[in-house]
C-alpha cells in the first residue's frame, strides 16, 4: 500500500511562482540573443544561470512530491 503524500499548497505556489520566473527569464534571454545589440554568446553565461535556476526548482518540486525520505535533501 503507498502512502499518501500531503502537499503543503503553499509550497507549491510558490514553486509555480519561481518556475514562472524562471520561465520569464529564458524568455527574455532567448529574445536578447535573438534580437539584441550584443551577440548571442554574450547571453551564455544568463542562460546557464537560468537553468541552474530551473534544475533547482525541479529538485524543489521533487522533494515536495516525493517527501524527505526519497528526495533528495540539499
Amino acid at each position: 500500500m503507498q502512502s499518501k503524500t500531503t502537499i503543503n499548497l503553499s509550497e507549491l505556489d510558490e514553486l509555480r511562482y519561481r518556475l514562472q520566473c524562471g520561465a520569464n527569464a529564458v524568455n527574455a534571454i532567448h529574445e536578447a540573443m535573438v534580437n539584441g545589440a550584443r551577440t548571442a554568446e554574450s547571453w551564455l553565461d544568463a542562460l546557464f544561470a537560468a537553468c541552474l535556476f530551473l534544475n533547482d526548482i525541479h529538485e524543489d518540486f521533487r522533494q515536495l512530491i516525493d517527501g524527505p525520505e526519497k528526495g533528495e535533501t540539499k
